[in-house]
């Protein structure tokens, strides 16, 4: 039983098939009982009215015999059992009173196992004279009796159909409606708005249309309140985007100031190149680099050759002017990988990648044509400017893991070409070290032999 109500409770069906389902299996039910009644009932009746009927009968032909066999008649007797067992009587037997047969009906071709059997006493003036048999075949009164309990059926189930019937729209319009209606609307969802457009639209003046008038309040409530709360929010959202705005203002403006202050770190505020402190920076990084990679770099030294003269005959202001053309004409002539920094008054720096010694020569020497070529206009004279260039290549004539050493070793090519007629490119590898006496010294009289 308890399976059978966990296998209905799991159907997927509405309330109305669930209502006219239980009640359909309940009128069922019910019809059943009742028709197990009215069959034992039936039963009952039944054998009261075979047993009624062989009485009535055995006692009509025991009455209509008597004579017959107190006078020993035995063909009159045989005569009327024949007459009487063309109807329902099928079998007939007449004893005298001393028990020997004066009559039996003929039981050729007859079946007696559908027979019931009823004895009775051949009486005249309250004297048995006989005993009498009779075979009854009952098979029209159970007919009749089946017929009335079949008509009996069809009466009640037409009668329980009707009830269900009636029973299935009263609940659709008095349960399951409103059922409905209240289920629809607690299923909705909010609008864009957020709040829930319908109401439950039931009137009736009973329980469902108390549940329906209360839920039509709270929504009213509940979309009031949600109105004033969405003002809040849209002004609290509005305060939050401002405040948002003016931070995202600051950040930007935080970042262009910190981006400003690494670029004059790093920047020459004369010329817009790197500074000497990028240089050191990128000197260290690059070498990092080749070693890791195993890919070529050198390093160009440049000075500007009799700056110091310039800056004495005309002036600081046309040697800034100087520079500044200077600077304009190295970073048109380098190439787009290369990077160029002014590392300190008129000398300058370029990291030459994926340049070797030959490379870099050829990059040099491009660069020195161009500024030879270069005339500045001071006023009415014209300035020719020259610019003596060394360079450095890892691994060829230099250090390979030494930052400082590669630019000791640049600088000691410049000074090289400064010392043997200045405009010149000379590559490191090239410099016979033994014919500059007491480099250190020299390389500390950096300034006089620039000027």
């Amino acid at each position: 039983m308890a399976k059978i109500y966990t296998l209905f409770q799991n159907l997927r069906f509405g309330v109305r098939q669930r209502v006219a389902l239980t009640l359909l299996v309940g009128l069922l039910i019910s019809l059943t009982i009742n028709s197990w009644f009215s069959i034992q009932e039936s039963a009952r009746y039944t054998n009261e009215e075979i047993n009624r009927s062989g009485q009535l009968i055995s006692k009509i032909i025991s009455h209509s015999i008597a004579n017959s066999v107190v006078g020993y008649d035995y063909h009159g007797i045989q005569l009327f059992i024949d007459e009487a067992t063309k109807s329902d009587v099928q079998y007939i037997k007449v004893l005298n009173a001393k028990g020997n047969t004066m009559a039996e009906t003929e039981l050729a071709n007859k079946d007696l196992t559908g027979l019931q059997f009823f004895n009775a006493s051949i009486n005249i003036e309250d004297n048995t004279v006989g005993h009498l048999t009779i075979g009854l075949n009952t098979d029209a009164i159970i007919a009749t009796i089946d017929a009335q309990k079949k008509s009996l059926v069809i009466r009640e189930a037409a009668v329980i159909v009707f009830i269900l019937l009636i029973e299935l729209l009263a609940l659709s319009i008095l349960i399951i409606r409103p059922l409905s209606l209240i289920s629809v609307a607690l299923s909705q969802q909010t609008n864009n708005q957020g709040v829930l457009p319908r109401e439950i639209e039931l009137n009736s003046q009973d329980e469902f249309g108390d549940i329906a008038r209360k839920f039509n309040a709270l929504r009213t409530q509940l979309n009031t309140a949600h109105q004033a709360l969405q003002g809040k929010v849209n002004v609290a959202d509005k305060k939050l985007r401002m405040a948002n705005e003016k931070l995202l203002r600051n950040s930007q403006k935080l970042e262009e100031t910190n981006r400003e202050l690494v670029n004059q770190a790093v920047t020459d505020p004369l010329t817009g190149l790197f500074n000497r402190r990028k240089f050191q920076s990128l000197i260290k990084s690059s070498i990092e680099s080749v070693e890791q990679s195993n890919e070529s770099l050198s390093l160009l030294v440049a000075d500007v050759d009799y700056f110091k003269k310039i800056n004495d005959k005309y002036g600081h202001d046309v040697g800034d002017k100087v520079l500044q053309e200077i600077a304009i004409r190295l970073t048109e002539g380098i190439r787009k990988s290369d990077i160029i920094c002014r590392i300190g008054g008129e000398e300058f720096a370029i990291f030459c990648y994926q340049a070797g010694s030959q490379d870099a020569y050829n990059i040099a020497e491009k660069l020195r044509l161009l500024i030879e070529t270069t005339e500045i206009k001071i006023n009415d004279n014209t300035l020719k400017i020259t610019m003596s260039i060394g360079i450095a290549t890892p691994g060829v004539g230099a250090a390979l893991h030494c930052p400082d050493c590669l630019y000791r070793q640049a600088d000691i090519a410049l000074y090289s070409s400064k010392s043997t007629g200045r405009n010149r490119v000379t590559h490191f590898h090239e410099v016979d070290l033994d014919d500059i006496e007491d480099l250190d010294v020299k390389l500390n009289m950096d300034e006089q032999h620039r000027a």
